[in-house]
């Protein structure tokens, strides 16, 4: 049985770490993932024999990146964590040898999950995502070396072409950004850059030689909505330079590689269009004639006869059938019926999954139909678990303070909570808890005379496997300090197990209500959890005066 390895999540911002034997505190001795045999201490926990699936990764000993973070997905309705958050483990790198030919090189290994017959992953460094979003299948064998003197990355093994493929793709992407002209969007374009010193930088750049530079484009969408969607439409399928590129490795492909990349392609295509689209709503909605251009478009990709799906492809038809709904004055569920059969499932459950904080009093009936019309098990579950938590009250059994009591959160009925989840060891736990929650303690310290009757609580839960852990972390002053309500949680407690809490550091909000109101991997600033809570609490306050007012 695969076992549940608690890990630290990577956030966007949180830094690399400086040691070589940086490991999460309390995960299980072994994993079906992580390949231990180069951190000191689990030496001989594989087998070099193994042939399964694995990922060899390489990079110069000399950037100081000891620890990478893989995540993967068996099902991914969107490349959002909020829809598919996702399973994070950290790799930490051993020291590559002359013998192996990764001589100052760290070396990091990852045995990919052989039951999954297709999946994606991505993997972060602390500071960008050095793959974002790859296929990959449960046996496939791939060395990638990440040169970062030249800006290259090298592919070997058996499955290298595949991967090169997602390389070279990716970069067909950026390349169409960088030599796309710059966009500043405005409401009109009377008396822009007139008089002033930015006009005359405008007006030289437009007098720069078109085959070299590109040039600031002023979208002003009621004006040259059109136009600027037009300019997409105009261009042929094959012309664009991600379709060339997976036309290219064609014949080096197996078929369910060149349909997994098919369809990404396809799906970065549609993504482009429909961004475009948005601008150019006014002008669809008046002319028959643009709307119809818009969807033959759309329907010159053949969405329907794809051999495979891809989250790039979902997210696009959900933006496409948005687009078309408003246009034509539809229910947006009305416009997904009228898709292939295999992709309204997907769609339905990117689109509820990613706008259930939109619908108010109508999620429940949204979420109720959907479930209803979905068929796709994985999908019908995740609604589920979201009406579970969206429409049932915070559940948090399982938890005791550090005198060893009981403490139930549901007690602060009418107070916010702020849930920060960590686990000791966790190098990006302390980093949070230093830049993101202690500047947090200070905005509202300025903003209420912050203490424990406030009306906004800061509580942080631990998740160790074991208590004297936990309270060796609190001495330390590392993780949290005396001014956060402080909190253990027991094993398979209600409140991980509940909210699948299994990544780390992690936030939810619980608002006045009793209702969770936030939930996210994502690192957020402590302006921005500043804001939110704001939010929230004023939210609350002119309900509570709305029903005073009211009753009779």
């Amino acid at each position: 049985m695969k076992k549940t390895l608690l890990i630290c999540l990577l956030g966007y911002l949180c830094l690399p770490t400086s040691t070589t034997t940086a490991q999460v505190a309390d995960s299980p001795p072994e994993t079906d993932l992580v390949d231990y045999s180069g951190i000191p201490g689990q030496e001989g926990a594989s087998s070099s024999a193994r042939l399964e699936g694995m990922l060899y990764l390489e990079i110069p000993a000399a950037s100081g990146i000891d620890t990478l973070v893989l995540t993967y997905w068996e099902k991914m309705l969107s490349s959002s964590p909020a829809i598919s958050p996702g399973h994070s483990i950290p790799l930490v790198g051993h020291k590559g040898t002359f013998f192996e030919g990764s001589g100052n090189m760290t070396v990091f290994t990852c045995y990919l999950p052989e039951e999954v017959d297709e999946g994606y992953f991505s993997l972060s460094d602390g500071k960008v995502d050095l793959i974002r979003n790859w296929n990959f299948k449960g046996l496939d064998r791939v060395r990638i070396r990440f040169e970062q003197s030249s800006g290259l990355l090298l592919f070997g093994g058996p499955q290298a072409d595949f991967y090169r493929t997602q390389y070279y793709l990716d970069q067909a992407v950026a390349e169409s950004k960088f030599n796309s002209d710059p966009l500043l969007l405005a409401g009109t374009s009377l008396g822009l850059f007139e008089n002033s010193s930015s006009g005359e930088r405008y007006r030289r750049a437009l007098q720069k030689p078109d085959d070299l530079y590109v040039k600031l484009k002023v979208l002003v969408p009621v004006e040259t909505g059109w136009e600027y969607l037009k300019e997409y439409l105009s261009i042929p399928v094959t012309q664009n330079p991600a379709w060339k590129v997976v036309q290219r490795f064609k014949d080096v492909l197996t078929a369910t590689e060149y349909q997994l990349l098919e369809a990404r392609v396809v799906g970065t295509m549609l993504k482009q269009g429909v961004n475009r689209a948005e601008f150019a709503l006014d002008h669809l909605k008046e002319s028959p004639a643009k709307q119809a251009e818009l969807l033959g478009w759309a329907a010159d990709l053949h969405m329907e006869t794809l051999g495979a799906s891809h989250p790039l492809l979902i997210e696009g038809a959900v933006g496409l059938a948005l687009v078309e709904a408003k246009i034509k004055k539809e229910d947006f569920f009305g416009v997904v019926d009228t898709y292939p059969a295999r992709m309204k499932d997907p769609m339905i459950g990117n689109y509820v999954l990613g706008n259930y904080n939109k619908f108010g009093d109508n999620l429940s009936t949204t979420l109720d139909s959907s479930i209803a019309f979905i068929e796709t098990s994985w999908i019908k579950e995740q609604l589920i678990s979201l009406k579970e938590v969206q429409l049932g009250g915070f559940l948090s059994r399982g938890l005791y303070d550090e005198r060893g009591e009981s403490v139930d959160l549901t007690d602060y009925s009418g107070k916010t909570l702020l849930i920060h989840y960590w686990i000791s060891g966790c190098k990006f736990c302390i980093d949070d808890y230093q830049t993101v929650l202690t500047p947090l303690k200070g905005l509202l310290a300025e903003e209420s005379g912050f203490s424990d009757a406030s009306d906004i609580i800061l509580v942080t839960i631990n998740a160790d496997s074991g208590e004297d852990s936990w309270r060796n972390s609190l001495r330390t002053g590392k993780y949290t300090s005396d001014q956060f309500l402080n909190l253990k949680a027991v094993a398979d407690s209600e409140v991980l197990s509940r909210y699948g809490i299994e990544a780390y550091p992690q936030k939810m909000i619980v608002g006045p209500d009793s209702k969770v109101r936030f939930q996210s991997l994502h690192r957020l600033s402590p302006g921005q959890l500043h804001e939110m809570l704001d939010s929230i609490q004023a939210e609350y306050a002119n309900q509570s005066i709305t029903l005073h007012h009211t009753q009779p």
